[in-house]
């Protein structure tokens, strides 16, 4: 299926509830870098970077969430990929 970079925003009680450790957690399980991080509109956006199933399976987990969050609203979009990720990081 190839290589892809996906890029994920989240919206509802996704700040302030460990979402972003859950996402590296996850990610690094499925083998995929890139990173996660809070918007300052209280979103929170994934660039992950890695094989399209992977990408597939570690959405499923991102539109689940940790136990305290609430996703409310999922925008996804693939793009090529870059490679420029050496892990996944927390920003």
């Amino acid at each position: 299926m190839g290589y892809k970079r996906m890029v994920v925003t989240l919206g509802g009680r996704v700040q302030g509830v460990g979402f972003r450790s859950f996402a590296r957690y996850k990610a690094i399980l499925l083998g995929i870098k890139g990173y996660a991080r809070n918007t300052f509109d209280g979103r929170l956006e994934v660039t992950a970077e890695g094989p399209v199933e992977k990408l597939e399976e570690f959405l499923k987990e991102l539109k689940k969430g940790p136990p305290s969050a609430r996703v409310r609203e999922v925008d996804v979009r693939f793009e090529t990929a870059t490679d420029e990720f050496y892990g996944f990081s927390i920003r």
